[in-house]
């Protein structure tokens, strides 16, 4: 009989498992905050236990891999691929740039064991050592975090929220997975650009909007189109500025943090804004009229930005 199927004995507790501190949200769910390190003592590296290649091998990555192939995805390049940048992500996260991750929402069939401490204001859940859970969502994410811990030790002091639903039948798994997966809306291209603060060309728009005369207000950061009062959408804006740093090869420029090698962001930033500062202000009032002028053009914005280049 598995240690998870013995009777919780709290006093004895070590014989069954670990304790979760955390919060009790209902009979069949629980928030924990951990660090990494810890989390990952406890729960499978899903590209581990998914891998057929070792398929056999371990009775408990056998377990795993066969919740996991009821209630997610699988792992085929795309997803893969997305674990490297993910993993690349928390590393930056780690050194202090800005971001966040979400947090990780494990299933397990199995009912848990879960007392309330009113006294200490806190509850807490028995983790059994054979314990096999899935992410119903924060998948990727649980495999980035493996591979980021594997490449710098120090992201296993990065704290995580998890829950973990339990004690519900596979078929609440999934549905858990289907809600979060397809009920979902994800914000527009144009917004998530607004809201990225990494992209150094961005940033670079922004204090171009923010210092050239007549330039406030002007810029379209949430629509694909420009809109009257407007005269460019703020990716328009950027490509100028990506010009501006490769020349007009600039117009292929997708990747964030593209310098121009040896200029530091605060260096670069300065020659764009003595660049831009005393150009558009003469052709504001063109990019303004845009029933009668082409100068408002994403084709005009690359051309002023290489021409500065």
């Amino acid at each position: 009989m598995s240690v998870s199927g013995l009777s919780a004995d709290w006093a004895n507790y070590e014989e069954y498992g670990q304790i979760i501190t955390g919060l009790k949200v209902d009979d069949h769910r629980f928030v924990a905050v951990m660090k990494f390190g810890r989390l990952e003592r406890l729960v499978s590296d899903p590209l581990v236990a998914t891998n057929p290649k070792i398929k056999g091998t371990s009775a408990a990555l056998d377990e795993y891999a066969a919740l996991q192939g009821q209630m997610q995805r699988s792992f085929d390049g795309g997803r893969k691929k997305n674990v490297d940048s993910y993993a690349e992500y928390i590393v930056d996260l780690s050194k202090g740039k800005f971001g966040d991750t979400p947090t990780i929402d494990f299933f397990s069939p199995e009912s848990l064991h879960v007392r309330e401490r009113e006294a200490a204001q806190k509850s807490e859940m028995l983790w059994p050592y054979d314990l096999t859970c899935v992410p119903y969502d924060g998948e990727t994410q649980l495999a980035a975090r493996f591979k980021a811990a594997r490449d710098d030790a120090k992201t296993r002091d990065q704290p995580i929220i998890v829950t973990i639903t339990h004690g519900r039948p596979i078929a609440h798994g999934r549905q858990c997975f289907h809600d979060r997966n397809a009920l979902q809306r994800r914000a527009s291209a144009s917004l998530a650009l607004k809201m990225n603060s990494r992209d150094p060309l961005l940033n670079v728009v922004r204090e171009i909007e923010e210092h050239v005369a007549g330039l406030s207000g002007t810029i379209e950061w949430e629509g694909r189109q420009v809109k009257p009062g407007r005269v460019a959408t703020a990716s328009g804006v950027r490509t100028a500025v990506a010009c501006f740093a490769h020349g007009i090869a600039g117009v292929q420029s997708s990747k964030e943090e593209e310098l121009p090698t040896g200029l530091s962001e605060e260096q670069f930033t300065a020659r764009a804004l003595a660049w831009f500062g005393k150009i558009l202000p003469n052709l504001l009032p063109y990019m303004a009229d845009r029933d009668k002028y082409v100068t408002s053009s994403p084709a005009v914005w690359a051309a002023i930005g290489a021409l500065g280049h």
